[in-house]
C-alpha cells in the first residue's frame, strides 16, 4: 500500500493502526507519509493520533488488567509485563512519526512514559507485602517502562 498524503489517506491508516490488526504494515506507511498541515487538517488530525493512542493504551490495560488476574506463575507473569513493555514501545513509535509536529510528539512521549512509570510504581507497590520476593523480582526484572 502506498503513503498516505491526503487527510482520508491518513484517517484510513490510523483506523487500521487503532484496530491493531497490522501494527507492522500501518506503521511503514505512516512512516513514509506527509501531510500538508493546514490550520483545519492540523487540529483533526492531532484529535484522530489521540484517539488512535488513547484506544490502543485503553486495549493495552485492558489485556494487562486481564493477564495479571489470571497469572498463575512468574512464567505468565512475565509474559504480562512483556506484552506491555511491547505495546508501550510500538506508541512510542507511532508518537515519534515524523509527520506529528515535535510539540505533540514530545507531549505523547512524556504521557506514555508517564504512565508506563505509574504502571511499574504500582506494580512494584503492590507486591510488597510477598514475603518470598520472587514476584517483586520478577517485576523489576522485566519492567514495563523501558521505552528507549
Amino acid at each position: 500500500m502506498k503513503a498516505p498524503t491526503t487527510y482520508a489517506e491518513w484517517a484510513d491508516c490510523l483506523q487500521l493502526f487503532t484496530s491493531g490488526t497490522d501494527d507492522a504494515e500501518a506503521l511503514e506507511r505512516m512512516r513514509q507519509g506527509n501531510l500538508d498541515m493546514t490550520a483545519g487538517v492540523a487540529e483533526c488530525f492531532a484529535s484522530r493520533v489521540n484517539e488512535a493512542l488513547q484506544t490502543r493504551l485503553k486495549r493495552m490495560n485492558d489485556r494487562f488488567s486481564r493477564s495479571m488476574q489470571v497469572s498463575v506463575d512468574t512464567n505468565s507473569l512475565t509474559n504480562a509485563l512483556l506484552l506491555a513493555r511491547k505495546e508501550f514501545q510500538l506508541l512510542m513509535n507511532f508518537v515519534s512519526m515524523p509527520v506529528i509536529p515535535s510539540e505533540q510528539s514530545d507531549l505523547l512521549k512524556k504521557a506514555l512514559r508517564d504512565q508506563a512509570n505509574s504502571m511499574q510504581s504500582s506494580l512494584e507497590s503492590s507486591c510488597r507485602n510477598d514475603r518470598s520476593g520472587v514476584l517483586l523480582h520478577c517485576i523489576r526484572n522485566n519492567k514495563i517502562n523501558t521505552l528507549d
